[in-house]
């Protein structure tokens, strides 16, 4: 055997022990990917399937409650007619018959319960599904769809935004201790509200003044840049234009340097939504400046709410860290009165446990 043939079959034989080993990562992604791929689909099929068996039992109760109406109509017309045996044997049969049907009628809503859940535990499992196959890494229709697919879903099941109440402050001297202890517990949980909403403001406006930051330093660069060599440049009015440098919309690509690696997200928007059974990282309300409006609403005053609304629908970082410096100072500053007022209450109900004593 000639020295080059024994070369060419070691080069063969190293190839065929390497190649398997080698294609073994790319085959088990593909695989994985599939199975992810699949898993989506199937929760998906779920998620409409209950959907539609809960739009029908909508509809039965919706029909049945129309006749429920009608019963009552009639049996409220009976009622006021001249009282005889014929118009008590009737009112009775149409009690029976209308009480049978609101037992119906709470039958469904039992039901229409139980299904809520199942489509809201359905809604979560698919939105883990999606989450999961996005961190595969798809191709760019798959994720397109898989994005649209996610949107309404984290919208139904993210936490129905409730204004935060503040209760009485005034400080009562004629109130028993009894009253004074439960106002006092009524400004402590309006407290933590509070704190939550300061701290998840704060996390805001820190992350979005580096943004602001960021933006501000690259903007800089980029026009330092624009005089590195010695070629004639014509002014055409355009530099300072964000949409003349960032692809047409007014952003720039937070991947150009590096923020985007480092999971900071587009200034465009408030970042994606947190899945479900999780605290924002934001804290609070995260990263959504009009639920923070509908939230503070009888919190902060009705300029600073506007700023919010405006932060919400911009897609400047300055904009939205500015309004969130500004409604963290007025939670901040409600929330010292609130416990100063609760420190007063309680000494007062202190002072009365004394005195009965």
């Amino acid at each position: 055997m000639t020295p080059h043939a024994l070369i060419l079959l070691v080069a063969l034989f190293q190839l065929l022990l390497v190649s398997p080993v080698q294609a073994a990562p790319t085959e088990v992604a593909q695989v994985t990917l599939r199975e992810t791929g699949g898993t989506t689909n199937s929760a998906a099929r779920k998620v409409l399937n209950l959907k539609a068996a809960r739009a029908v039992k909508l509809r039965e109760k919706k029909n049945l409650s129309a006749a429920y109406s009608k019963q009552l109509s009639e049996l409220d017309a009976l009622k006021r007619q001249r009282a005889s045996w014929r118009r008590d044997r009737q009112i009775r049969s149409r009690k029976s018959t209308s009480q049978a049907v609101a037992r119906k009628l709470s039958a469904f809503d039992r039901e229409l319960r139980t299904m809520n859940k199942q489509v809201r535990s359905a809604q979560k499992k698919l939105l883990v599904a999606i989450e999961a196959e996005l961190r595969l890494g798809v191709s760019s229709t798959r994720r397109a769809m898989l994005s649209k697919m996610r949107r309404p879903i984290v919208r139904a099941l993210r936490k129905k935004a409730r204004k935060i109440v503040l209760p009485d402050d005034e400080l009562d001297e004629l109130a028993d201790p009894e009253e004074l202890a439960e106002q006092a517990a009524l400004l402590l949980q309006a407290e933590r509200q509070l704190l939550k909403e300061q701290r998840g403001l704060e996390k805001r406006a820190e992350r979005y003044g580096r943004m602001a930051e960021l933006r501000s330093k690259r903007e800089r660069s980029e026009e330092l840049s624009q005089f590195d060599d010695n070629q004639v440049r014509r002014s055409t009015g355009r530099l300072n234009d964000p949409k003349s440098r960032g692809g047409g919309d007014g952003l720039h690509n937070e991947s150009s340097d590096g923020a985007a690696g480092l999971g900071s997200p587009d200034p465009s928007d408030d970042g994606p939504p947190e899945p479900p059974g999780t605290d924002a990282d934001l804290g609070g309300t995260g990263g959504d400046f009009s639920t923070a409006s509908v939230v503070l609403a009888d919190v902060i005053g009705a300029t600073a709410v506007d700023a919010l609304r405006r932060a919400g629908q911009s897609s400047d970082p300055r904009v939205k860290a500015r309004a969130a410096k500004r409604a963290r100072n007025q939670v901040k500053a409600r929330l010292e009165r609130l416990r100063a007022r609760r420190k007063a209450i309680q000494a007062l109900r202190a002072r009365k446990l004394r005195n009965e004593r």
